[in-house]
């Protein structure tokens, strides 16, 4: 019996990252909410539903929003890996992915320092899981995916 070997992609954390997305939102904004105030948090049946609701309505529309940047950044960064050894370490992925959303909203939000740090860390976080199965061949200077 023949068995298929299964071929990665290099690029098959872009899918994971962008579904991703909408819980890395929330889950970032959460955090922010609760490092922000002093009080108190009361954890509730509601304050969970609500949670989960939102992760579940922001699932596809940041997809959609996200395909296109994260499709780009990571173009870039196996580009650049195969130009500069060092920017294969996950450390730049997640510098480059946090400028990449952290920068376009400092420009639109101005001095307002929480939404910047906010969406750099988005970007981060989505930019080290575009990074799953990257790598590449040292002989050859191309890019292939191990999982």
């Amino acid at each position: 019996m023949a068995y298929i070997t299964p071929t990665h992609n290099p690029r098959s954390g872009i899918f994971i990252a962008a579904l991703a997305t909408g819980p890395i939102t929330v889950g970032v904004v959460g955090l922010g909410a609760l490092a922000s105030t002093n009080a108190p948090v009361a954890v509730t049946f509601d304050t969970i539903l609500g949670a989960v609701s939102a992760i579940l309505v922001l699932i596809v529309p940041a997809a959609i929003v996200a395909l296109l940047p994260l499709w780009l950044g990571t173009e870039l960064m196996l580009w650049m890996g195969r130009q500069l050894e060092v920017t294969r370490l996950p450390v730049f992925w997640a510098l480059i992915g946090a400028a990449m959303f952290a920068i376009p909203a400092a420009l639109v939000v101005g001095a307002a320092v929480e939404p910047i740090f906010a969406c750099g860390a988005i970007g981060a976080a989505c930019a080290l899981v575009c990074r799953i199965g990257a790598a590449w061949d040292s002989d050859e200077g191309t890019s292939t995916a191990i999982l």
